[in-house]
Formats: C-alpha cells, structure tokens, sequence
C-alpha cells in the first residue's frame, strides 16, 4: 500500500456519546479510522497503543478535562506532533487562548458549520501527512549521512592500516635482502679463500635469508589479494597429513637450526575440504612461528584428529609464550604484532592475520593457548571430506 492510500487515524474525545457518533458518522463519508474515548484519562491510554494523526477534542470533561490532555500528550516526545482541534461550546476568550497555550492548531466552536469543520478536519490531515513525510526523509538522510561518515572513517583506519602495514614490510624486506647481498659481496671478495665449511656456512644463511623473503613476499601477496577480493575459496579434498608433511620439508632448514624435533601425531586419514593453497599458507606460518618461538632442542608436536564433521589441526611449541596483554592483538590487522623469536628471528605479525582470514573463509575456526614460557597451542578446524561436498 502507497503511503498516500494509509487511512488517517483520528481520535475524538467527548464525554457525550451523542456527539462522537455525530462526528463518527460526518468522518465516515472522509474514510478515516476513527477511535474514541469519554475523557482526557481515557483518552492517555488509547493513544499508548493506537497513535491518531488528529485529535478532535472537547473542553469539558471529567476526572481530565481537554486542557489538561493536550498539555500531557505535548509534553510526550511520542505524541508531541499530533494535531489536536479543540470542538466546544466554549466561546470566551480566555478558553481560546489556553486552548491554544496548551498546544492546539485550531479552536472550533460549536454549534460548527459542518462543510467547515471536514475542510479544517482535513486540511489538518494533510498538514500532518506533509510533516510526517518530510520527518522520514529527513531521517532517511539522517542515516545515510551517518553512513557516509562511518565509510569515510573506515576508508581513514583501512588508509592508515595500509600505510602502516606497507612501511612494516618495507622494514622487514629490508633486512633479509641486505644480509643476502652482504654474504653474496662476502664470497666475491673471499671465496677463494674460504674453506668449504665457511662457504657452505654462508650458503646456508643466504637460503634461509632467501626462504624468509619468499615468505613474507608470498604473504604479502596473498593478503593483498584477499583484500581486494580477488582472492576466493576454491575448496576441494586436501590431504592434510600430505599438506603438513610438505611443509615440513619447506622448514627443514629452519628446524634443523634450532635442532628441533617435529613430532607428529596423525589420524590414520585427514581429508578436509578446503582450499589447498590457502590452508598451505596457515600451516606453514603456524609451524614457522612454532619454530621461532621455540627454545634450541625442543620439540614441535603436530597433530590431527577427526569429529563427524570437522578436522582439527594442532600445533604446538614449548617456548617463550605469548604475553596476557598480548593475546588480544595477534588476529588485528594494525595492531602490529610481532616479536623476536628465541634467536633473534623478526617478523611482521601479518602471516597470523592471514591464517584468521584464511580459516574464516573456508568456514573453520581458529583459537590458542599459550603460556609464558611453558609454550603455546594453535587449533584450527576445518570441514572435514566427506565425498559429497
């Protein structure tokens, strides 16, 4: 229904039953909803529930005369619009003029010329339909000024955010590719010098400044991508326990480091449906941090396990912890979370917040625990393959 074609609401309030039914059947022929009440008390209450567009009402009244009423509805923020055209016998002056200090728009004496009253009656109506519509729109704009402002502030943190987290990865890009350069110079200058022993040091630390690299470029990508939307799930069957132990393989150098020992525990299948490359991502990044908080000699325990409708992947370490005033932080993009690892190692804090948007998309879940010290869990679950994703 148009808003033109709602039907106006009036309420008449009179002590005389004669007189309500005398205006109910003039407005009859105007098709308006017509409520009534014998008093001002009365009158209170059928408003509460049934709001009209105009009240017509008398003066003289018991227990609440029409003054008295007039006086409470505009005193209410709910009812405070609401016409009201005062219909009495009453002609002094002094009636009119608390008649309208109580907050009428009009004053119509009786006995009332019938044609005038349906004009003034309507033209009332009219007013009111008029205000009403401009009240929404004017709400309408209200909103989607508010909106505008809450896009702009948020276009200003994602501004922010951004320019934060492009100077982070700068920083950070920085140093592997110096120290590459720096041991590539080294063994120009010296290579005929060096033992085997010390050129295979160096090799070694140029791949593990290389694999550092590969990483944070990989994440960067992927993040960027996730964030312009062109980054989609594309779920399939994933063997977990193949996805795990590849990257595993990737670590190898990082772990042996450290001398750690990466124990894993799996069930005797793991098939999650899943995007391969995304969940490559967490997995790897999990198992990256483990390695860079854990103490030299410790273990890395990686297990999987199975419930009728979800794989969950844990990964946990026995080193440094996570901080109580931390915790809080490590899934915020801008909250710059990152600390040194047992060895120094650096880090931008992105590849956590990659593994939340991650798991968020391939509808699973991620969570910790972690205690200073003693060490920290990562869970994350995944819907599990059931041949009929």
């Amino acid at each position: 229904m148009e808003y033109n074609e709602i039907k106006s609401k009036v309420l008449i309030v009179d002590d005389i039953a004669e007189n309500i039914q005398l205006l109910a059947n003039l407005l009859d022929s105007e098709d308006v909803d017509v409520s009534y009440a014998y008093n001002g008390e009365q009158a209170l209450k059928v408003i509460e529930y049934n709001v009209p567009d105009l009240v017509l009402l008398d003066v003289a009244m018991p227990l609440m005369d029409g003054f008295m009423f007039c006086k409470e509805i505009k005193k209410n923020e709910k009812f405070s619009d609401i016409p009201v055209i005062f219909l009495t016998a009453k002609t002094q002056i002094e009636d009119i003029e608390r008649a309208f200090d109580s907050g009428a728009v009009d004053y119509i004496t009786k006995p009332f010329n019938t044609r005038e009253l349906i004009v003034r009656i309507n033209t009332q109506l009219e007013l009111k339909k008029y205000r009403d519509t401009i009240k929404a729109q004017i709400t309408h704009i209200q909103k989607q000024n508010q909106q505008i402002q809450d896009q702009n502030e948020k276009l200003k943190e994602l501004n922010a955010t951004r320019d934060k987290f492009f100077s982070i990865i700068a920083h950070d890009l920085k140093s592997p590719l110096t120290s590459i350069s720096g041991f590539i110079e080294l063994l120009k200058m010296n290579i005929r010098n060096y033992s085997f022993e010390k050129i295979e040091e160096f090799i070694s630390m140029i791949d593990e400044s290389s694999n550092k690299s590969i990483s944070l470029i990989e994440n960067l990508l992927q993040w960027s991508r996730s964030q312009t939307g062109k980054l989609r799930p594309h779920p399939t069957k994933v063997d977990m326990i193949s996805l795990i132990n590849n990257t595993i393989e990737f670590l190898e150098v990082a772990s042996s480091r450290k001398n750690l020992m990466l124990i894993r525990s799996y069930d005797h299948e793991s098939y999650a449906f899943a995007d391969g490359n995304m969940i490559s991502t967490v997995v790897r990044n999990l198992i990256s941090n483990a390695i860079k908080f854990s103490f030299a000699g410790n273990e890395i325990h990686i297990q999987t396990c199975e419930s009728n409708s979800f794989i969950t992947i844990c990964i946990q370490d026995f080193g440094t912890g996570i901080k109580e005033e931390e915790k809080g932080k490590i899934f915020l993009m801008g909250s710059h979370f990152t600390t040194h690892g047992t060895q120094n190692e650096e880090g931008t804090g992105l590849g956590l917040i990659l593994c939340k948007e991650f798991i968020d998309k391939s509808m699973g879940k991620i969570w910790f625990e972690s205690e200073i010290n003693k060490g920290t869990k990562f869970y994350f679950t995944l819907p599990k393959y059931n041949g009929q994703n």
